[in-house]
């Protein structure tokens, strides 16, 4: 096991064993490896992850000791597949706690853990500004927000997070689709060829690039229905209309 809080168990009579004070550590908001750090980590590189994604839940304070045994062997990162990376920084990111989110990434930033997997910097302000307005934000979004800016390369930023079909696609549409003004007139543009969903995902990724402006049109965007268009083809039959004239 890596954590303490993670090797508590329990027999089929109910008896349970803390053989590393996992409980103590738990009742204290404490996350820490069994044993020396660094053994833990070289067992799995992927532990250096892990213990920033525990760190964010489970903890009051982020143990020292763990945290430069991380940046100890955080060139190693590089080596874990991008799948194993991926899925790690897909919990990171959906975690409940948006506070313990930022100070997580802040740290992983300044110490340049989160350079080892990311081209790009991250826009942690715009992630902050997201997450006050939608903290319910997908992943894809929150990432485009914290990674994405005017001179990204897409295809890299992709590679780099394993990206799915569907979020190229999503990345991309951010892109082209870019506005240039937040209001009704605009995003009524968009709501012609797109669904709700990636209505407002454009606007909250557009809006938190100004963070003076208010989401003013938010709650327009996610309760739009596009109106049925008045006129069929049986109207047309009804005026005389056949075929190809239809």
């Amino acid at each position: 096991r890596d954590f303490t809080i993670n090797a508590i168990y329990v027999d089929n009579l109910g008896q349970i064993y803390d053989y590393f004070d996992g409980i103590k550590d738990l009742r204290a908001k404490k996350v820490r490896f069994i044993g020396e750090p660094s053994l833990r980590i070289t067992e799995d590189f992927l532990r250096i992850l892990r213990f920033f994604r525990f760190s964010l839940e489970y903890a009051k304070t982020i143990d020292s000791k763990c945290l430069q045994a991380c940046i100890l062997y955080k060139e190693n990162i590089k080596k874990l597949s991008r799948e194993r990376i991926r899925g790690e920084f897909i919990k990171i990111f959906n975690s409940k706690n948006p506070q313990n989110l930022i100070k997580i990434l802040q740290i992983m930033q300044k110490k340049k853990i989160l350079a080892e997997i990311f081209g790009a910097k991250i826009q942690l302000k715009r992630l902050e500004s997201l997450l006050k307005i939608e903290k319910n934000a997908n992943f894809p979004l929150k990432l485009a927000v914290s990674f994405l800016t005017q001179n990204s390369q897409i295809e890299d930023f992709c590679h780099e997070i394993c990206a799915t079909n569907q979020e190229k696609k999503f990345f991309n549409l951010l892109f082209k689709e870019r506005l240039s003004k937040l209001d009704k007139k605009s995003l009524n543009v968009i709501l012609a060829f797109y669904d709700n969903d990636f209505a407002a995902n454009l606007y909250l990724f557009n809006l938190v690039k100004k963070p003076s402006q208010r989401p003013l049109h938010l709650k327009y965007l996610k309760n739009f229905q596009l109106p049925n268009f008045p006129f069929s083809a049986a109207d047309a039959q009804n005026q005389g209309l056949q075929g190809i004239e239809i």
